[in-house]
């Protein structure tokens, strides 16, 4: 008894469909016995007035095309108030009672000498309940009103009785309900409950316990599912665990490229619009020979340098999509950061004394950091390349080293020059470039900076750029190794 009342907890699966199903039951037997309580009458008594209307009618037809006599007449409506317990009242053209149904007989003359038997009209009070209609009719070639009144008493006595019923229905009800309640119920949880305490089992890693269900049903098919998966599934979950690791990094990575791209391929439609205004002007003044486009060599020239520094620009586009799945590929190790600086250095000699500058640089032997060599050359190479090129004949280039905890920063500094704090937040944007006449001949393509700020945010490597009134600074920081 006691595991029977446990199973039956609303806590519990066999509970939970035991209420809901008894529920359900005396719900629909109560809204059944509702419906017929509510609209049973009123159809009852529709359907009684209809069929009451339509032998009035058919009777009033008869008697207007002489098809039936008085005498017919009379027996029609004898027959109709017996079947349907409906009174009658014959009356003058001025609506006085000539007589009625139901009532004691008398005799009428007809107006043709003939005499029928017929009965006394009471009064019409006690006839107002119920449905009463006064129709014309024409008997014999005399003009008459018919009055009559059908009695809807038994409609009401249905009503009353239904609901002097609804006790014994309610109980019937509620012990037919809980009795298939109890047995559905039982009968559709005791497989979950065996799954549930396999279910069970796996949660804590017991790999043990199988479940014997034979059925070949759906329950007979998720148990023999249930134990397949019980002995694979100790040696999948590392490899699913790992797996979704990678695929979660791969999915943020790759977002973050996407977004990278649409940034880049915005600007870059911005930076083509220049350009292709400018060339389709050319080639429409030398098309129509307007003004000093009629000199063609010399527009020509200027279009073909145009369409060059469109080439240029669809080449960066391209560079970036490669540059774009290194970033996806790249792995990070540990690097000797004293080792590219140097190397990178060596390899911008060639500017260093074309401006004739001084590169002063403070490193230790060695310093070790988490990265990947190449993309950290790169991104050294193009800052300290910037430094030679729009440093001032001359100056002077700073290149140090520092330790903060587990943080190793690389300063790269460079006199002569000067950003605003405008110039500062934009320097990383693509196709952004602070020589003002935008020439990129003199200006860079203005993706070098942008290239070093998405290889940093790769890398897991902060970077800042600050000014004062002398010079630029660049900062990086690098995750020593643990």
């Amino acid at each position: 008894m006691l595991p029977t009342i446990k199973h039956l907890s609303p806590k519990r699966i066999t509970g939970k469909v035991f209420l809901i199903t008894a529920v359900t039951l005396v719900t629909l037997a109560l809204v059944f016995y509702a419906l017929l309580y509510l609209f049973l009458p009123s159809f009852y008594e529709q359907y009684k007035i209809q069929e009451v209307d339509e032998q009035i009618e058919r009777i009033v037809l008869q008697a207007n095309e002489e098809e039936a006599t008085f005498q017919e007449t009379y027996e029609q409506l004898e027959a109709l108030s017996w079947n349907q317990n409906v009174y009658f009242y014959l009356l003058d053209e001025n609506f006085h009672p000539l007589f009625s149904l139901n009532a004691r007989t008398f005799e009428i003359e007809d107006g043709l000498g003939n005499r029928t038997t017929a009965v006394q009209p009471p009064t019409l009070e006690g006839f107002l309940e119920g449905y009463s209609q006064t129709v014309p009719i024409t008997i014999e070639g005399r003009a008459f009103h018919l009055f009559f009144n059908a009695s809807l008493q038994p409609v009401s006595e249905a009503t009353e009785a239904l609901f002097l019923f609804l006790p014994y229905i309610l109980i019937v009800a509620i012990i037919l309900s809980i009795g298939c309640a109890y047995f559905f119920s039982r009968q559709i949880t005791k497989p979950l409950l065996k799954l549930n305490a396999s279910a069970q089992s796996l949660a804590r890693l017991d790999f043990s316990k199988t479940i014997k269900h034979d059925s070949d049903d759906e329950i007979g098919e998720l148990s023999k599912s249930i134990n397949q998966m019980s002995n694979n599934l100790e040696e999948t979950l590392l490899q699913l665990k790992s797996a979704n690791e990678k695929l979660q990094s791969d999915i943020e990575r790759e977002r973050e490229i996407e977004e990278r791209r649409r940034e880049y391929f915005s600007a870059a439609s911005h930076e083509l619009k220049s350009p292709i205004t400018i060339l389709k002007g050319q080639m429409e003044g030398m098309i129509h020979n307007i003004g000093p486009y009629q000199d063609r060599d010399h527009y020509l020239k200027k279009s073909l340098n145009t369409t060059e520094e469109m080439e240029t620009l669809v080449q960066n586009m391209m560079q970036l999509s490669r540059f774009e799945r290194d970033l996806l590929n790249q792995k990070q190790v540990e690097i000797d950061l004293v080792h590219v600086i140097q190397t990178t250095l060596h390899k911008l000699d060639y500017f260093r004394e074309e401006k004739n500058m001084t590169t002063n640089v403070t490193l230790p032997d060695e310093q070790f950091v988490i990265g990947n060599e190449e993309l950290v050359k790169r991104m050294l190479y193009s800052v300290i390349h910037n430094g030679y090129m729009y440093s001032p004949a001359g100056g002077n280039l700073t290149v140090s080293i520092k330790e903060s905890g587990d943080e190793t920063i690389v300063t790269v500094n460079n006199d002569g020059v000067t950003l605003s704090e405008e110039e500062q937040d934009m320097i990383f944007k693509p196709f952004y470039r602070v020589e003002k006449s935008r020439n990129r001949h003199t200006g860079g393509s203005g993706i070098g900076l942008y290239l070093v700020s998405q290889m940093a945010k790769a890398l897991d490597v902060r970077y800042d750029v600050s000014s004062s009134e002398h010079d630029v600074t660049f900062r990086f920081t690098f995750q020593k190794r643990e």
